[in-house]
């Protein structure tokens, strides 16, 4: 299985949302592969940190670039989960990514204004549309969320998509959304993911939550 996690705009949480599915779907047995495109290298710096601090389990981290696509399905082959955590304006990685990825999940900080970028990403749904006859499976997840429920901007932002007739055809709303929490941001220096740095936290539930719609809609 191959999950895309990838936005062209930066500072959304692509990193962060990759890692932590990945360390939860290596806790429950997995053999899991973070494929790392970003100039950034942040997938990479993670896992020196956690390679450094010996701890388990293991995450395999490797580093692609350009026409990925035949490379992808091969690691699938290798791994039952590969991660493909990608970013940039109009990347070729996205695009091929897109092409043979199983599920691409789209993080978004919950702002209305977010909306704009995902024009590339209707696009190119619908470019692969018309190239193989079917759309990537594709899932907004709204991300950087306030705790606070009076803010209700997540909310705003996911009606929004919904009365969009085409970005709601090909870029649904993710049930699951992640806050902003601090435990996303300090996991990650300390090489871990939220479910190992804070083992009764929310943000152990929010990222739980979102394995568990991943799960449940290719268990269908």
């Amino acid at each position: 299985m191959i999950i895309l996690c990838a936005n062209e705009k930066g500072g959304v949480g692509k990193t962060t949302t990759a890692i932590n599915l990945g360390v939860a779907y290596a806790l429950a047995g997995l053999e899991v592969c973070l494929v790392d495109t970003d100039i950034q290298g942040s997938a990479t710096a993670w896992q020196r940190e956690r390679s450094a601090a010996s701890i388990t389990p293991r995450i395999t981290v490797c580093n692609m670039n350009g026409r990925m696509g035949q490379d992808l399905i091969a690691m699938a082959n290798k791994f039952d989960l590969v991660i493909v955590d990608a970013g940039g304006r109009d990347a070729i990685e996205i695009r091929q990514s897109a092409l043979v990825c199983d599920l691409w999940l789209i993080p978004m900080a919950a702002s209305h204004v977010e909306m704009w970028a995902l024009k590339t990403a209707l696009e190119l749904c619908q470019s692969i549309e018309e190239q193989i006859g079917k759309a990537p499976r594709a899932t907004v997840l709204i991300n950087k969320v306030h705790p606070l429920p009076t803010i209700q901007d997540s909310n705003e932002l996911a009606d929004a998509i919904n009365s969009d007739e085409l970005l709601s055809k090909y870029l649904p709303v993710c049930p699951a959304r992640l806050c902003e929490r601090l435990s996303y941001v300090r996991s990650l220096g300390a090489g871990q993911s939220v479910i190992e740095y804070e083992p009764n936290g929310k943000a152990r539930a929010e990222i739980e939550s979102l394995v568990a719609y991943i799960s449940a809609e290719f268990a269908a």
